[in-house]
């Protein structure tokens, strides 16, 4: 029984260093994808926290010149009840 067993062992011991011997290259492209992957993952995260800034400083913008305008329009209407006066 024992001897039964150490020629199982040495089998599986010779059938791992095969595999392992045939993943080796499969395991190199496996974690170049994963970097490349995490690689596009942060440069997306990072355009999209640009691109959230950029519309909130439009935002921004936007309201201020809402807010000219709007002052604008108060100076013509003053204007013109200074004209009708």
């Amino acid at each position: 029984m024992e001897v039964l067993f150490s020629i199982v062992k040495a089998l599986f011991k010779v059938f791992w260093k095969i595999v392992k011997f045939l993943c080796k290259p499969m395991w190199e492209g496996i974690k170049s994808l994963c970097k490349t992957s995490w690689e596009l993952y942060k440069e997306k995260k990072a355009q999209k926290a640009a691109c959230a800034d950029n519309s909130a400083e439009d935002e921004n913008l936007s309201a201020e010149g809402a807010s000219e305008t709007n002052d604008d329009v108060g100076d013509s209407e003053s204007s013109d009840s200074n004209a009708q006066s």
